[in-house]
């Protein structure tokens, strides 16, 4: 049985190599976490991807996520387990430097997962979008800078909308993408699936 250790380690980290791990092996995994929401988290997963896992605590603070291939099906091989995670064509929109409402902190690490979440998926969308205060994500003090730009090397279209860059002073500091306007991202908003963090 293979063991990963992802204790300590922060949302999406845990389920992001178990998939690769799942993708790389026929044996069981046994995931060792430190939270429950992580357990919770790599069920879900495990189920969306055909295994059964199982959750043991330990300790406190020390749980065990045994995940293993469902008797009579191969969902255990990596051409399945892509088929399976295949994403439909999609464009992500953000229009804030943090993620929903409430505690700023909170909401701007909620954002930097979530752009680090894309980063790690089968296949990035279409092209990531960025207006009003969403456009500081696109420059040289952005904490998601190397996530956006795996993604532009990869194909993803990365597009900050200019007149939010110049309100906000920023034009020059554009470090990815390039700029956009109003009109393009309406076009590309009618013409694909929109996700909106």
């Amino acid at each position: 049985m293979k063991i990963i250790d992802a204790m300590g380690k922060a949302c999406p980290l845990p389920v992001i190599e178990t998939r690769k791990a799942l993708k790389e092996t026929k044996e069981a995994l046994c995931v060792e976490v430190d939270n429950e929401i992580a357990t919770q988290n790599l069920t879900k997963m495990a189920e969306q991807l055909g295994f059964n896992a199982q959750t043991k605590k330990v300790a406190d603070c020390h749980y065990q996520v045994m995940i293993i291939q469902i008797a009579g099906e191969s969902v255990n091989s990596a051409e399945s387990i892509e088929e399976q995670c295949e994403l439909l064509e999609k464009i992500v929109v953000v229009g804030s430097d943090r993620m929903g409402s409430g505690d700023d902190v909170l909401g701007e690490t909620l954002l930097q997962n979530f752009l680090f979440a894309c980063s790690e998926q089968e296949q990035y969308p279409t092209a990531i979008l960025f207006y009003n205060r969403g456009a500081f994500l696109t420059t040289a003090r952005s904490k998601s800078l190397q996530d956006l730009r795996k993604m532009a090397e990869a194909g993803t279209w990365i597009a900050t909308c200019g007149i939010c860059l110049d309100f906000y002073g920023l034009t020059k500091e554009l470090a990815v993408g390039e700029i956009t306007n109003m009109y393009r991202i309406v076009e590309l908003m009618q013409q694909y699936p929109v996700i909106e963090p």
